[in-house]
């Protein structure tokens, strides 16, 4: 078996995973820890 765990953002308790809209009382819309291309060549060429 091929597994592969790939943590893509934070978590939402944080206030570190990634959204479309901002939190609510904030000006953050998260972090990425992966640049979305980078993401899909990872497992699309793999």
């Amino acid at each position: 078996m091929n597994i592969v765990r790939i943590f893509a953002d934070g978590v939402i308790e944080a206030g570190i995973g990634a959204l479309m809209e901002p939190y609510v009382g904030a000006n953050n819309f998260g972090d990425l820890n992966w640049d979305p291309e980078t993401l899909k060549n990872s497992y699309i060429n793999n």
